[in-house]
């Protein structure tokens, strides 16, 4: 999402914004790109409600003017063309899971898309030993959550089941010599009680549910 905003930003020459009131609404999610070296202010409820609210159409209708539709949504899954057209002056709302949309600015989203802060503590010592290992760390992250317990995603998206991690932990480590497994995930209680490994593992237990961007790091 963020990088097709700053894609489309780049493209027309005009400032990008986010829209983060949806988190406001739920207890088991929260913003954390501001972690990152983004370059995107938090749109005010004023600027938001231009695209998505009434005041727009109650402007419109004073002035005696058609309503335009700034609202662009996402249509499809894959790639749509279309959205790089959207112009100056938009809301975009979907996931936006495509490269496509923002191929072309991949050098200044990697300078980004980094933690912006110093790595410390526990994460830097387990960054350590992840870049001590080099190919014979293995990251491997269980998600379950609302995939389990959130009947709409269960039944949508669904946690993926134990064999397809026991088959890749088979297909990765055949040709490795003593390899380390690194495993992230938000039940590890289940994933210690399930998933068996004939490998050294370490579980990275230590970062909050409001610290999942230290996990992406590490992960990375």
């Amino acid at each position: 999402q963020y990088a097709l905003g700053r894609s489309l930003a780049t493209k027309y020459n005009t400032e990008l914004k986010l829209d983060i009131s949806w988190y406001a609404t739920v207890q088991d999610r929260r913003y954390e790109l501001n972690n990152f070296r983004i370059s995107a202010p938090i749109a005010s409820k004023f600027e938001i409600e231009k695209f998505t609210g009434s005041l727009v159409k109650r402007v419109a209708r004073k002035l005696r003017l058609p309503v335009k539709h700034f609202i662009t949504q996402e249509r499809v899954t894959r790639f749509d063309r279309t959205i790089l057209d959207t112009g100056s002056s938009a809301y975009l709302d979907g996931y936006w899971q495509s490269e496509s949309y923002f191929k072309e600015i991949e050098p200044a989203l990697k300078k980004e898309l980094i933690v912006a802060h110093e790595i410390k503590e526990k994460n830097k010592i387990i960054a350590d030993q992840i870049t001590a290992l080099g190919d014979r760390a293995i990251s491997l992250h269980v998600r379950r959550g609302d995939y389990v317990s959130n009947a709409v995603a269960s039944q949508v998206l669904g946690a993926a089941p134990l064999d397809y991690y026991e088959r890749a932990i088979s297909s990765l480590t055949k040709d490795m010599n003593q390899p380390t497994f690194f495993i992230f995930s938000d039940d590890l209680e289940w994933v210690r009680k399930n998933l068996s490994i004939d490998h050294r593992v370490v579980y990275v237990d230590q970062n909050s549910p409001a610290k999942g961007y230290e996990d992406l790091r590490l992960m990375s």
